[in-house]
């Protein structure tokens, strides 16, 4: 008999090693696996992760009661995911700035297609784009970078936020000055659109962002890069929290 010993991994070897971004149709039903061989599949929780970079960032999927990823057939590297709830697809976003959608309805036999090829101003390697789903529309942010002011180690902070919508008819993208009463949330975890009437203690039209990139042992590029970014006022305010931390933070809305 072989005895293959289960090794622990912490949080930062999982961030750092295995996955750059991890997207879900739906949340997990605390059940057991077999519950879902009798469950239609439109309910079935599927997960797509973007590997890292370690990876050629490849992307691979599972769901509820498999054993592996299993990875799709790709040339292209990836830089963020969402699960666009409005059409039940998973749109990739490309290092080029277009987007993949994916239908993994069937897991047997993935379909992939070229969802949008256009790109919206501001797109820039000098830049960090996330998709967003908010109140059915598909958002682009784009998260420009600077030099820190008035920091002797040279970081790397956010400066600034352009915020795009697609418009599906006229096939472009359209910029959007106002979030009106939304409020996003971004970071290394996929991006989160929540209604300021539902989180009164939360500032409507704004983008509360966490570090993109983060050296853990040398506590630099954008280490404590954390704060909101109001789109009406243009102003950014940082969160000073100087916290020893483990892995890059993440945002976490519970389901009360």
């Amino acid at each position: 008999m072989i005895w293959k010993q289960m090794l622990p991994i912490s949080a930062k070897e999982l961030s750092e090693r295995f996955f750059r971004k991890l997207a879900m149709s739906s949340a997990p039903t605390p059940c057991c696996s077999s519950h879902y061989q009798n469950v239609d599949q439109d309910s079935h929780c599927t997960v797509m992760a973007i590997l890292h970079y370690d990876h050629p960032k490849q992307l691979v999927f599972c769901r509820i009661g498999d054993t592996k990823w299993t990875t799709l057939d790709s040339d292209e590297c990836y830089a963020d995911l969402l699960y666009f709830s409005k059409n039940k697809l998973f749109y990739a976003l490309c290092d080029s700035g277009s987007i993949e959608s994916w239908d993994l309805t069937d897991p047997s036999f993935p379909k992939r297609s070229l969802a949008i090829s256009t790109v919206p101003p501001h797109f820039s390697s000098d830049s960090t784009q996330y998709l967003v789903e908010s109140s059915g529309d598909l958002l682009m942010v784009i998260r420009h970078w600077g030099d820190c002011p008035n920091d002797l180690d040279n970081n790397i902070m956010t400066w600034k936020f352009d915020v795009y919508k697609r418009d599906f008819v006229e096939n472009n993208w359209v910029h959007v000055p106002s979030l009106n009463d939304h409020i996003l949330f971004i970071g290394q975890n996929h991006a989160v659109s929540l209604s300021a009437h539902e989180f009164p203690g939360l500032r409507k039209n704004s983008i509360y962002f966490t570090p993109e990139y983060l050296d853990l042992d040398e506590q630099s590029w954008g280490c404590w890069d954390l704060g909101v970014f109001n789109l009406e006022n243009k102003i950014l305010y940082q969160f000073d929290l100087r916290l020893e931390i483990q892995a890059s933070p993440i945002w976490v809305v519970p389901q009360l």
